[in-house]
């Protein structure tokens, strides 16, 4: 589905590629940020560090304002900076984050809604750990209490290990594509976004009409 979705919108090239398959959006760029995020207590906080890990800031300096104004637009919870995936808004973003380029943005747009999905895989991967322990004492309940805990503290493990694993390195087709819903809302979000580029004279393009089912989209010439 997200397939179709996107190959339409860059049907004849009428919305920048770069929004969608942007060059910087790396395997080696997601690993740098998995790593960084692993090390921290709480996985789930995104730090001005975060953004440079990621390369959307060169300087901690700049990524700290960058962060403030996350915060300030909600994507960022404020208690704990965990992200809130929901408040994501391409054309809010492109008007109240004004310190990055277009290109930085993009890339920041795609790191939150990747990062919305490796959180979804981390929750999904501690659930699992959690069934795994109740379905072994429903299945063995001759076992002693001591041979349950061996086998769940060795799936922990082999779990904690997969969890671990950097995006690069993981078995294509046995990891959730972040490609899914959440790849939808990141087309609209980032398409908005460039709207709004638009709008502020930061693109060099005119806004068109898409041959099928009239969206709104962009021609550019050079940028």
């Amino acid at each position: 589905m997200f397939a179709k979705v996107l190959r339409r919108a860059t049907h004849n090239g009428s919305i920048d590629s770069w929004a969608f398959h942007d060059d910087t959006f790396t395997e080696a760029t997601k690993d740098k940020v998995f790593l960084y995020q692993i090390s921290h207590q709480d996985i789930r906080t995104i730090t001005p560090k975060t953004l440079v890990f990621g390369g959307v800031c060169d300087e901690e300096r700049t990524a700290t304002k960058v962060h403030r104004q996350l915060v300030e637009l909600d994507i960022l919870t404020r208690q704990d900076n965990h992200l809130n995936a929901a408040s994501i808004n391409g054309a809010a973003m492109a008007k109240k984050i004004v310190l990055i380029t277009r290109h930085k943005l993009s890339l920041l747009v795609n790191i939150l809604f990747w990062w919305d999905e490796e959180i979804n895989r981390w929750n999904d991967l501690e659930l699992r750990k959690v069934s795994y322990a109740q379905q072994l004492e429903e299945a063995h309940p001759e076992e002693s209490a001591e041979e349950r805990m061996k086998k769940v503290n060795e799936a922990a493990k082999t779990m904690g290990v997969l969890q671990r694993k950097v995006p690069s390195q993981r078995q294509e087709n046995m990891e959730t594509s972040w490609n899914t819903t959440a790849g939808i809302r990141r087309e609209a979000e980032l398409r908005e976004m460039e709207r709004r580029m638009v709008e502020r004279g930061e693109v060099g393009g005119e806004v068109v009409e898409e041959e099928e089912g009239g969206l709104p989209a962009y021609r550019h010439g050079s940028s």
